[in-house]
């Protein structure tokens, strides 16, 4: 077609010129002239058209071969979007498909610059109006000017589109969808007659492809599934929480500002101590003993959700007072009573439950859940099965108890802080590394240091937030570290919860990447724990990391029975002497020659070794003496913010080598 163009151009270049020679030279010939190079123009033009139209067969050609054997959903759409941007000449294509049932949403299908196919839901598609109205009863359109309506308009901003063909899917069964060209190319183009007809092509044989159920079934199942596992629990098949604060806003919605509505939450007691004993396989049959009791005895207005680790909520509507709520928790916790059996074994087990009360206790789901939660606590600290939520816990409850209300919401709402303490290298005294330490900067209390809070998260099934919460803030300013020439690393704790948590590993790597952070760069610590040692998904989480290309360092070490084992069965890199030798190996001879063991142990392991609670320039040459790799404490630096550790940065030399 190029070439054709060029010689268009050539033909019509050379006849010009003819045509003013001959007016100049030979007037009397000029007219016979003109009239040849009209029809030289002419025969060129239909030449053009006719082989425009050739090109356009075999496309179509092309493409009824392409998509009669595609059986999969990425070939099937990606030949019909693909071939109708090249056929049409359209910046962009687009397949709708319509819902098939009552309250579900249609589903969009595009193709993005890479040629990857992906589907998103489209409710804002109402096929009871215009102009969709149209399309699913069998009609083409060019908009907007088929119909120039405000619902054509929204149409065209939804496509982000300044014209559109929309050309209905029509099988055997009726309308199932739209395949949609949107934008011809060029400025201040417009699609031609001619390429609607095309669509028309193009949209037949769509149809007939999807019909044979190779696209709408896997569609809409892949859509259903994705959903469905947004909204339940993997191991229970229970709701999961944010399905059931869907379903809490929902309920009070309807209840209006007078309407009773109950929010309890539910904390089993005595769970840990089967998973540290018995292992998670038997927890997690355990969890899916007492969620089937506590679905199969629910009421069917009402739902049991789970929201994390042992923690379920249960929402009770359709009651009529505070009383009523208080008979459904009874009840709820009579349920365990009785023991839970399987695999021949027998499990008693009780459960914690907080009642929370609309409108009397809030309006809001989050007021409501936070004080179910301290009421529950309170349930729990009594020995008591259930509570109702008072006011009076929030003024006379300890403080431990305010803490545990809040410490989701400091998560959320980004009132945690990370303070950071340097590391430096004993030999160079140049900086190396940072260790990330979490505050909370509480808006009542002000700064609250972590061991206030880290069992609370433990106990609140909040250990995964935190951490994440804290990986992200480190890794982001080891980031801004590293663009400003600071080529340093950062240490992060985490707890045996985290090792539990299958997608821990995943997590730090997706964080990696986002900020764009080497692996190599980040440490993480893990306290010496019989728990980790024992525990196989722990180990192998740890694993997972190290593969990463992290490190793994052992923090406290020395404290556990278990501190050969650990060196010997766990994939360590760096081990952290704990700070209880290091501060008086001056004046405890065994303390001292604990730590110059410890030295020598890693060094022949290839481990690197550092020294914890550095609080005297004497300390520091002792342990430089004994061949300790790295040091932190007070003599370098007590942890400070992060701007403070950026200026504290910029006085001390950072290390010129690769960590």
């Amino acid at each position: 077609m190029r070439v054709i163009s060029r010689m268009t151009v050539l033909v019509n270049s050379a006849l010009g010129l003819l045509l003013v020679f001959a007016v100049t030279t030979r007037p009397s010939i000029a007219a016979l002239v003109t009239l040849v190079a009209f029809g030289v123009f002419w025969g060129m033009r239909g030449y053009a058209l006719l082989n425009d139209r050739s090109r356009t067969l075999e496309h179509l050609i092309e493409f009824t071969s392409e998509i009669g054997p595609a059986v999969d959903l990425n070939s099937i759409a990606s030949v019909i979007l693909r071939r109708t941007e090249n056929l049409l000449r359209a910046d962009r294509a687009q397949i709708v498909i319509f819902p098939d049932k009552e309250n579900a949403d249609a589903v969009r299908v595009n193709m993005d610059s890479k040629g990857n196919v992906t589907t998103s839901q489209a409710p804002e598609i109402d096929i009871s109006s215009e102009p969709w109205r149209s399309v699913f009863e069998g009609n083409a359109l060019r908009l907007p000017s088929d119909m120039p309506a405000s619902g054509t308009y929204r149409v065209l901003a939804d496509l982000e589109a300044a014209e559109a063909l929309i050309h209905p899917l029509a099988t055997t069964s009726g309308v199932i969808g739209a395949l949609i060209a949107v934008d011809r190319s060029g400025v201040g183009s417009s699609f031609l007659e001619d390429e609607e007809r095309l669509l028309e092509t193009i949209a037949q044989h769509a149809a007939g492809a999807i019909e044979k159920g190779r696209l709408v079934d896997l569609l809409r199942s892949e859509l259903n599934e994705k959903r469905h596992r947004s909204l339940h629990d993997g191991l229970t098949g229970l709701p999961n929480r944010i399905y059931f604060e869907e379903r809490v806003s929902e309920r009070l919605a309807e209840a209006g500002p007078n309407g009773h509505v109950s929010v309890m939450l539910m904390d089993l007691n005595r769970f840990k101590d089967v998973n540290d004993t018995l292992g998670h396989g038997v927890g997690d049959h355990l969890l899916k003993a007492i969620a089937n009791r506590l679905d199969n005895n629910s009421r069917g207005t009402d739902l049991v959700a789970r929201l994390g680790g042992d923690e379920f909520g249960i929402l009770v509507s359709s009651i009529a007072s505070e009383e009523e709520a208080v008979s459904i928790a009874q009840r709820v916790i009579a349920l365990f009573d009785l023991p839970f059996e399987f695999d021949g074994r027998s499990f008693s087990i009780g459960a914690s439950l907080g009642i929370a009360m609309h409108p009397v206790h809030g309006h809001s789901p989050d007021i409501l859940l936070q004080r179910a939660d301290v009421a529950m606590y309170v349930a729990k600290v009594a020995g008591q099965g259930w509570s109702v939520y008072n006011p009076e816990f929030d003024r006379n409850s300890p403080q431990r108890l305010l803490l545990g209300g809040d410490l989701a919401r400091a998560i959320e709402e980004d009132e945690l802080v990370v303070h950071y303490q340097a590391i430096l290298d004993v030999e160079t005294q140049t900086l190396v590394g940072a260790e990330a330490l979490v505050r909370w900067q509480h808006p009542v209390r002000g700064l609250i240091g972590p061991d206030a809070f880290i069992d609370l998260a433990e106990e609140r099934n909040l250990a995964g937030p935190l951490a994440r919460f804290v990986l992200r803030r480190a890794l982001m300013e080891c980031a801004d570290w590293r663009a400003n020439g600071r080529m340093i690393g950062v240490a992060v704790n985490c707890s045996v919860s985290n090792l539990l948590d299958s997608s821990f590993a995943d997590d730090i790597s997706t964080l990696l990447s986002i900020c764009d952070v080497p692996a190599a760069a980040l440490t993480i610590e893990v306290t010496e724990s019989m728990q980790v040692l024992e525990n196989p998904r722990a180990v192998e989480t740890l694993e997972r990391i190290h593969n990463l290309g992290v490190k793994v360092a052992v923090d406290d070490f020395g404290t556990g029975y278990s501190s050969l084992a650990y060196l010997r069965r766990l994939p360590i890199d760096q081990v952290k002497i704990d700070r209880s030798f290091v501060q008086q190996m001056l004046t405890h001879t065994d303390d001292a020659a604990i730590v110059g063991a410890i030295v020598e142990l890693c060094r022949s392991l290839g481990m690197r070794v550092v020294a914890e609670g550095v609080e005297t320039e004497e300390v520091w040459s002792a342990l430089r003496a004994m061949g300790c790799d790295r040091a932190q404490g007070y003599w370098v630096s007590r942890p400070v913010s992060a701007t403070a550790f950026v200026e504290l940065s910029e006085r001390i030399p950072v290390s010129i080598l690769l960590d």
